[in-house]
């Protein structure tokens, strides 16, 4: 469904359009009107319609300021024109913003259709590449962890597939300059006494996800698999002007991963 907004200070070419969409097959619904640019601006801010018509002159904010403003605040609102004809020189200014559609007064019922069939049609591409961009960043998320651990296997295994891993990285939108290895290594206690080892690293595992949401939030590190208790993980870091800032910034963090991973871990690391 598709929502719009009527803005223009006779009631008559409100109603008018409101009826040629009434009588539509598609999901199109009158959300609200407005008579002046400025209840334009509110109402837009309030309804977030899909579509606005838009008469150029009215009293106070005229409409191509309105949509100046709305444009600002909702870059995928479509908007059309309600022009008369001594006022289509005024109304060519808003070409400048993006408008392509307009109509002129009176109302033509087949050319108002047409306007809304071609508009729906480019919301509705709008909507099909945004569903197709959620889609690819979905499957691109899902591939992340597969990713980070073929980089981190190609680090420990000494691999010289320099260039590989260079894309890896700009895929994995780590920017850096250099960086280095931390390995955690975790333990579980239970009242103070060391529980079954093969329970340990079941329970690890199971934690896997939400160790790796710990490691990420603090920084945007590639993360590789949990090996049986021990994690590698890639710190993306600038440019030391001395060895000496790099190991305090890499102890600093190391030791801010140790104490959040205290409960319910205690790790050893490093």
């Amino acid at each position: 469904m598709y929502k719009v907004l009527i803005v223009d200070d006779e009631q008559i070419v409100c109603d008018a359009i409101k009826y040629i969409i009434s009588k539509r097959e598609d999901n199109l619904l009158v959300c609200g009107t407005a008579s002046n640019g400025r209840e334009a601006i509110e109402q837009a801010e309030k309804l977030t319609p899909d579509i606005i018509f838009m008469d150029i002159r009215m009293p106070g904010i005229n409409g191509i300021e309105a949509i100046r403003e709305i444009k600002h605040m909702y870059h995928d609102i479509k908007f059309v024109i309600i022009s008369a004809y001594e006022q289509f020189e005024f109304a060519k200014q808003a070409v400048q913003l993006g408008v392509k559609e307009y109509i002129l007064k009176p109302i033509n019922r087949a050319k108002l259709n047409q306007i809304l069939d071609q508009v729906i049609g480019e919301l509705d591409g709008i909507r099909e590449q945004k569903a197709r961009d959620l889609e690819t960043m979905e499957r691109l998320y899902n591939m992340m962890p597969f990713l980070e651990t073929g980089f981190i296997y190609s680090i420990l295994t000494n691999s010289e597939a320099l260039n590989e891993m260079k894309k890896v990285i700009k895929l994995l939108n780590v920017n850096c300059e250099q960086g280095y290895l931390m390995v955690f290594q975790f333990h579980m206690h239970d009242d103070d006494h060391q529980i079954d080892v093969l329970n340990t690293h079941s329970n690890l595992h199971e934690k896997a996800d939400q160790i790796r949401e710990i490691i990420k939030y603090k920084c945007n590190a590639i993360v590789g698999p949990l090996m049986i208790n021990k994690m590698v993980i890639f710190i993306p870091c600038k440019q030391m002007d001395n060895d000496y800032d790099g190991r305090v910034e890499s102890m600093a963090l190391a030791e801010c991963y140790r104490e959040s991973f205290k409960k319910p871990y205690l790790s050893s690391a490093l």
